[in-house]
Parts: C-alpha cells; structure tokens; sequence
C-alpha cells in the first residue's frame, strides 16, 4: 500500500490495526447484570389485626389496615 510505505507503516501491523479499531467501535457498550433474588416467605397468623414485617433482626408491626402503598415504600426503603 502507497499509505503504508510513505508512513513507514508495516502493511500487516496496519490491516491489523484497522481491525482492532473496527472491533471496539462494533462492540456492545452493554454489561450483563445478575439480579440478586430475595426469597419472601409469607403466613398469616391471628396476631390482634396486625402485621409483622421482618427483616433479619429487625421487625416493624403495623396495623393490617395500613395503606399497603405505605408499606411498600417502607420495603422499597429498607432494601436499598
């Protein structure tokens, strides 16, 4: 190649270069995630109308009357 040879470029190197570059400019930008499943257990017990949410070592009862959009930002807090 005239390019090459004026650049004072080895052609080899050169075709393998431009393949290197075409390479990363094709390659996903995307990182594969795994998602960690929490394992939710669920009962019920006749506990005077209340729920109980626990969480390791920490519990929090709430009335079973609570707005369960509530209880759910609560979860959604704790987890994060």
């Amino acid at each position: 190649m005239e390019f090459c040879r004026q650049q004072q470029i080895n052609v080899q190197t050169y075709y393998t270069r431009r393949r290197d570059i075409r390479l990363q400019r094709t390659s996903s930008k995307f990182v594969q995630v795994k998602r960690e499943v929490t394992k939710v257990e669920s009962y019920t017990e006749e506990t005077n109308s209340e729920l109980l949410l626990q969480l390791g070592n920490a519990q929090l009862t709430v009335p079973t009357n609570t707005n369960p959009h509530w209880v759910a930002t609560v979860m959604k807090a704790l987890a994060e």
